[in-house]
């Protein structure tokens, strides 16, 4: 029997770096695993073409590069060993995998292998779902996987039978069993650069803000200059959950508002989803952010958005002063070529 170290970064505030060992009946693979957070990891499906697995990955990355804000060069890209035709792409910015990386080694864990944590989660049959609580929930589908705010699971996960599984126990079996040797491993490309990304997760929103915000929680990355399609998606599924929630209104014109009309309990919810879509739609008029993260805490809409230069931000700026709302911003610490900005958007005072 071997034994494998799994390394555990902080998954809530105030949480430190850990490790837990595991007895595998692998005599060969890593010793030491890092798992990296899933809202880190874009994970696919795809038919990864390419002789070698260098031309497997670049294939991949370009074939993803629409759905990413960061450019292909800029990303890494791990691949499972082919099944069914299939190969599961797991991508990650290198700036972030440095970052965590180094976050690793600051705290004296030298990892031999980088696999998403939700990577470890037992595949489901078709139509099911394996759901765990860690930070995030991690998801894993019979298509793919992902780390989500546990409010948006009815929205993303459809009609997929969710089924719990405790995220210890999961990994400890994956490892116990062998299964981590299949998975695709993020540190086979490495990084060498020293800037760090912004985290990249998926949105938090209240009941009636889920199907409207479901575009971007499709998209962890995605360029501001890519929303206006996305836009009119936010509006027709805003429609769509009013027709749901309304199912007696004849013509459904102003979802957001008939919503408000109908005394439905989550208003402060229907409003934030108004302010959000007022964001997207001037984010959209600003080409050359990416956002990274947008959430909804009830009160307020927060974006965090990467841009090269501040100035490309006036666009969305005038949108959102003509919309009546209140903008903070707040710049974080300047990186070659970014510089990221957490952008607060509230009902004017």
């Amino acid at each position: 029997m071997k034994t494998v170290q799994l390394i555990h970064p902080p998954v809530h505030e105030g949480d430190t770096w850990r490790t837990s060992s595991v007895q595998t009946s692998a005599s060969r693979g890593p010793a030491r695993i890092l798992l990296a957070p899933g809202a880190l990891v874009m994970a696919r499906n795809v038919n990864a073409l390419g002789r070698t697995d260098a031309q497997a990955r670049a294939a991949t990355l370009s074939q993803l590069a629409p759905d990413m804000a960061t450019p292909a060069s800029e990303c890494v890209c791990a691949l499972s060993p082919v099944a069914g035709g299939m190969r599961t792409a797991h991508v990650i910015a290198r700036s972030a995998l440095d970052a965590l990386m180094e976050q690793a080694k600051a705290h004296a864990h030298a990892p031999d292998a980088v696999i998403a944590d939700f990577a470890l989660l037992p595949a489901p049959e078709a139509g099911e779902a394996m759901v765990s609580e860690r930070g995030d929930c991690l998801v894993r589908t019979a298509t793919g996987a992902f780390a989500c705010e546990r409010d948006l699971l009815p929205l993303l996960l459809r009609e997929a039978q969710a089924q719990q599984v405790d995220f210890e126990s999961a990994a400890e079996a994956c490892i116990r069993q062998g299964r981590h040797l299949a998975l695709p491993d993020l540190i086979v490309a490495g990084g060498t650069t020293k800037a760090s990304a912004p985290r990249i997760v998926p949105l938090a929103a209240a009941m009636t803000a889920f199907a409207a915000l479901s575009i971007l929680a499709a998209l962890p990355w995605i360029e501001a200059s890519q929303l206006n399609a996305a836009t009119a998606q936010l509006r027709a599924e805003a429609q769509t959950v009013a027709r749901k929630a309304l199912p007696n209104a004849q013509r459904i014109i102003n979802p957001l508002a008939q919503l408000r009309e109908a005394g439905l309990p989550r208003a402060r919810a229907t409003a934030g989803l108004e302010n959000a879509v007022t964001v997207v739609e001037g984010l959209a008029r600003a080409p050359g952010v990416a956002i990274a993260r947008l959430s909804f805490d009830g009160e307020a809409v927060t974006a965090h958005v990467g841009v090269p230069n501040t100035s490309l931000l006036q666009p969305m700026r005038d949108h959102i002063a003509a919309s009546g709302l209140q903008l903070v911003e707040t710049p974080g610490l300047s990186e070659p070529n970014n510089i990221p900005v957490e952008l607060t958007v509230t009902a004017a005072p």
